[in-house]
């Protein structure tokens, strides 16, 4: 285990010790030969051992590049399992969550955003859900955090966040923002977000008005654990 982690991490590692040692060696995978040849990616091949609910939005985020072993390698059975499981409790537990209480038509998921602080460093993340609040008539990120281990998500949001996410929920948090662009490609959520909000790609959302949330699941169970209010 890694220093300061608790014994719960054991049954993880126990779980996926032994698929990982022997992909590691089979040069069917070719993982071990892309690390070898990518050093920098060891921290994250170590970042998504420990916290694979993660995964998926490092891959978004183009830390791993697409199509090499190392991505491939996730798009394995025991991932996609764990993909599934992070999905369903997205949009059938915390989705819902949110449809009940703000309406649907003030909900949109997974929507991209360039963040810029006041420095002018830009960072890009995908939020699980954007929400529209009538009664205050401000915006609401919300990020979905599924895992399989036990969490205090009041002490453990921070670790379960992308690199990106970490540097951009403390931007939010301390008031270090410049700017929040909206960003979409497909014309599914262009016009989703068009006839929801009434806002384009490119278009500004109030940062001074943001409120960010992680709402964390029990323990492998599609059940909110606990929700973070972190503005």
């Amino acid at each position: 285990m890694r220093p300061g982690d608790d014994a719960s991490h054991d049954n993880v590692t126990d779980f996926f010790l032994g698929e990982i040692t022997s992909r590691l060696g089979n040069t069917n995978y070719g993982i071990k030969q892309d690390l070898l040849d990518n050093p920098s990616w060891f921290e994250t091949f170590d970042d998504i051992l420990w916290e694979p609910g993660k995964y998926w939005d490092i891959l978004s985020e183009g830390t791993v590049v697409a199509g090499s072993p190392l991505a491939k390698w996730g798009q394995g059975k025991w991932w996609k399992n764990l993909k599934e499981l992070s999905n369903k409790f997205d949009e059938e537990v915390v989705n819902l969550a949110l449809v009940e209480e703000y309406g649907l038509s003030n909900v949109v998921q997974q929507v991209t955003l360039d963040v810029t602080n006041n420095a002018g460093i830009t960072k890009r993340i995908r939020i699980d859900n954007l929400v529209f609040d009538e009664i205050t008539g401000e915006y609401l990120l919300v990020e979905s955090k599924f895992t399989t281990l036990t969490k205090n998500w009041n002490l453990d949001w921070f670790q379960s966040c992308t690199d990106n996410q970490k540097l951009v929920f403390e931007w939010i948090r301390n008031g270090n923002i410049k700017e929040i662009i909206v960003r979409a490609n497909k014309n599914t959520k262009i016009q989703e977000l068009s006839e929801k909000f009434n806002i384009d790609p490119g278009s500004l959302l109030n940062h001074n008005s943001v409120g960010l949330e992680v709402y964390g699941s029990a323990t492998n169970y599609n059940t909110i654990g606990q929700i973070v209010k972190l503005k």
